[in-house]
């Protein structure tokens, strides 16, 4: 159910259009901000979703048990900082991705309605002006996925998912923004899970890389597996955020919209959005879990010397051998953590992307 743009956004008459430089600057920047908030459950999640590696229930020891006490459990191994390991690789993939994208959507909703250009387009899509783009951060996360792999280009899948806005067609993302955000994304994204796995050994689950830093683990990954160690892991990956992209934008819209109905919050509040993402997040959770898992294991399992996975061939494989060592239970390994991650962070992005624009615009009235 499309939110159409009935209205302009409060306040979006004095609001000046953001260089599309500095908007790339600001939707990273936002990414980033958020990211810092919701990566402790990022760390909890990865260390549930390995724990217990294909060994059968009630034969393993569990250090991490539910949401609160995995964060406390990982704050007496590791220290407070210790919740936000991988930050670094986080926040490079955040920016690098996200921050593109953000941008990317911005400059389609431009050209949807150049009417309008003097909205400020974080607080359009912030507050559901133009259509269901909630889903936009894990149809991302899709578009660069799939362009790795140039053949399914040529079906339209990643058109279509680029051009998921309100008036934006397929295939209308900005120019270079796609090639400039997929490239690093497995490779970051694998770093941030096997340096988010490492801990204390008594506390240590699934295979410990013992990487000092992100350029000691793309070292080490380089010299492993070669140019192939880039996309280890994208087989699950892939299926993971197109599953996860379909759940999203097909519930945030009515979610958002039934929640505005009840009439329990101001109706441009941000907490009908964040009330709206929570809601959109149980289906989201509940569907991408599973190729999660997998992504997960499939980033952090240990290779051979030819740079070979030593416990999973890839994404099928590793679904086997869960479903029959583990149980069916285990592809919902850190499911808690994965529904408290989604809806907050999607919504602290959109939020510190207004208030960035906010402050630019505000800064350059008042000039020098």
């Amino acid at each position: 159910m499309p939110l159409s743009p009935t209205r302009p956004a409060p306040g979006s008459e004095a609001a000046e259009v953001v260089a599309p430089a500095v908007d790339l600057v600001l939707g990273a920047a936002a990414c980033c901000l958020a990211c810092v908030f919701t990566n402790p459950l990022e760390v909890v999640k990865t260390r549930l979703q390995l724990q217990g590696e294909l060994q059968a229930r009630g034969t393993y020891p569990q250090p991490y048990r539910g949401l609160v006490a995995s964060l406390a459990a990982g704050a007496r191994a590791d220290g407070l900082l210790g919740l936000q390991k991988g930050l670094a690789a986080s926040l490079l993939y955040q920016g690098l991705m996200n921050g593109v994208h953000f941008y990317s959507t911005a400059w389609r909703a431009r050209r949807a309605s150049p009417s309008s250009q003097a909205a400020p387009w974080s607080r359009a899509l912030w507050r559901g002006h133009w259509g269901p783009l909630w889903g936009a951060p894990l149809t991302w996360g899709l578009t660069s996925a799939l362009s790795t792999f140039p053949g399914l280009r040529r079906w339209g899948l990643v058109g279509g998912a680029v051009g998921t806005g309100r008036g934006a067609p397929a295939g209308s993302a900005h120019p270079g923004s796609e090639t400039m955000s997929r490239a690093p994304a497995p490779l970051l994204f694998q770093v941030k899970t096997q340096l988010q796995a490492q801990t204390v050994a008594a506390m240590a689950i699934g295979h410990q890389h013992q990487h000092q830093s992100i350029l000691d683990a793309l070292e080490t990954i380089w010299r492993q597996q070669g140019l192939a160690g880039l996309w280890r892991g994208v087989g699950g990956a892939v299926p993971r955020v197109m599953v996860g992209s379909a759940a999203q934008l097909a519930t945030f819209a009515s979610a958002k919209a039934w929640v505005q109905e009840q009439q329990w919050l101001p109706e441009d509040s941000w907490l009908v959005a964040l009330a709206g993402g929570m809601i959109s997040s149980v289906a989201v959770a509940a569907a991408m879990t599973p190729f999660d898992v997998v992504s997960t294991r499939l980033y952090n399992q240990p290779v051979d010397g030819a740079g070979r996975g030593q416990l999973y061939q890839g994404l099928a494989d590793c679904l086997v051998k869960m479903w029959r060592q583990e149980g069916p239970l285990a592809l919902y390994k850190g499911l808690g953590p994965a529904f408290l991650r989604l809806g907050p962070h999607t919504t602290l992005s959109m939020l510190f992307w207004d208030e960035l624009q906010s402050l630019v615009g505000r800064g350059r009235r008042q000039g020098p």
